[in-house]
């Protein structure tokens, strides 16, 4: 596997047998017929030269399938993987779990969210586990807007501008939200393809590909924070939130790297501080229920 992933959340991500290639982050990665199961944890670090490398591991309880081994600067991922594992389901776990150590180890500020596209402007919606981002992004993807990154949302300053970096841009949906909206399940593939892998979607979940919008990365217009759901006739309300509540989504919603947990480091403190005094945000309600062809208030145009 020997290419590049151009703009993979603002980074030239080159993928070689040799570490010695061009890019912002190198991925060498190799396949092989098997690796050694152990007692070894999902996520882990260890001490090289003084320096702390990450390690994550994927697999069944029985079998390792991959595993991941990201260097301390953030810019060189080795991989190794049986040769079962699709490169779909390789590339998922490089773009999501694996991109959130590289983020910490370069101090990359990320959201847990999802983002999307209309008209030229990115709009971020945080909230916290099972809040319903996912759904409400499939809603409005149905209403017009293109998915810029799920669950991984990179923010970075561009001059006077706030910027969303295009990720990986694969929206996870459950069975139930799948039909509701009118998709058919079996004109979907699911998150995990390789053989084995659980059937219950609310593991291995439905995806909704989009097409990659035109531009790397869209200026930011607003964040909303969703909250509890209204009644189902409400449509979407927003209102304002308090000072000390917009602080609150912002830092609660951070990227975490599985491997190692840390404080917000000098530069997520500067990033979150300047959002809120430059970026709209919002709490929003979606009403109880999933409902195709949502009317959008005024903010979301």
């Amino acid at each position: 596997m020997n290419q590049a992933i151009p703009n993979l959340y603002g980074l030239k991500i080159c993928i070689s047998p040799s570490p010695f290639e061009e890019g912002d982050l190198i991925w060498k990665h190799e396949t092989v017929e098997d690796i050694a199961h152990d007692d070894r944890p999902s996520h882990f670090t260890t001490q090289r030269d003084g320096c702390l490398w990450a390690h994550h591991i994927y697999g069944f309880p029985d079998k390792v399938i991959c595993e991941f081994s990201i260097s301390p600067d953030g810019q060189r991922v080795f991989s190794r993987s049986r040769s079962t594992l699709p490169q779909q389901d390789l590339l998922t776990l490089f773009a999501e779990p694996v991109m959130r150590s590289v983020f910490r180890a370069r101090d990359i500020t990320s959201f847990h969210g999802a983002a999307l596209e209309r008209n030229g402007r990115a709009v971020l919606l945080l909230g916290a586990k099972e809040a319903g981002k996912s759904t409400a992004a499939a809603m409005l993807m149905q209403s017009g807007w293109t998915l810029l990154s799920d669950d991984l949302v990179r923010v970075k300053q561009n001059g006077d501008h706030w910027m969303v970096p295009t990720g990986f841009c694969h929206l996870k949906i459950s069975l139930h939200t799948a039909q509701t909206l009118g998709f058919d399940p079996h004109q979907l593939h699911r998150r995990w393809t390789i053989p084995g892998a659980p059937e219950d979607s609310r593991i291995n979940k439905f995806v909704l590909e989009c097409n990659a919008p035109a531009l790397p990365e869209t200026p930011l217009h607003a964040i909303f924070v969703i909250g509890e759901r209204g009644p189902r006739d409400s449509g979407i309300q927003l209102k304002p939130m308090s000072g000390v509540d917009r602080l609150r989504a912002l830092f609660g919603n951070l990227t975490i790297d599985p491997c190692i947990v840390t404080p917000p480091s000098p530069e997520q403190l500067r990033i979150v501080n300047r959002l809120l005094s430059d970026i709209e945000v919002q709490a929003v309600s979606f009403p109880n229920g999933i409902i195709s062809g949502l009317t959008l208030p005024r903010s979301f145009q």
